[in-house]
C-alpha cells in the first residue's frame, strides 16, 4: 500500500539563510526511492509517496548530508533546520 507524506522542513530559505533549491529537495527525495515528489513554492514543504513506512531519522540524516545544513533538531534552537513528518491519511 502506498502511503503519502508531507515533510515540513522549517528554517530553510528564510531571509536568505539556509538556502536550499526545491529542485535539489525533489531530487533527493526521489533518490531515496519515494514517488510523486513535489514541493510547494520555496517553503521546504515536500509532498511524496512511499511503498514502505518512512523513518523521520533516516530522512533527516539524508537531508542534512545532501544539502549541507546544520543538524536538524526538534526546533528548540532559533535558526536550526528541523523536520516534521506527518503521514497523510488516505481519503
Amino acid at each position: 500500500m502506498t502511503l503519502s507524506y508531507v515533510a515540513l522542513l522549517r528554517g530553510i530559505n528564510v531571509g536568505g539563510k539556509n538556502v536550499v533549491p526545491m529542485a535539489e529537495l525533489r531530487e533527493l527525495f526521489a533518490s531515496l526511492g519515494h514517488s510523486s515528489v513535489s514541493t510547494f513554492i520555496q517553503s521546504g514543504n515536500v509532498l511524496f509517496s512511499s511503498n514502505a513506512p518512512v523513518s523521520p531519522e533516516t530522512l533527516q540524516a539524508a537531508v542534512t548530508k545532501r544539502v549541507n545544513l546544520p543538524a536538524l533538531t526538534d526546533g528548540a534552537s532559533g535558526s536550526a533546520v528541523w523536520l516534521e513528518l506527518p503521514s497523510i491519511a488516505p481519503v
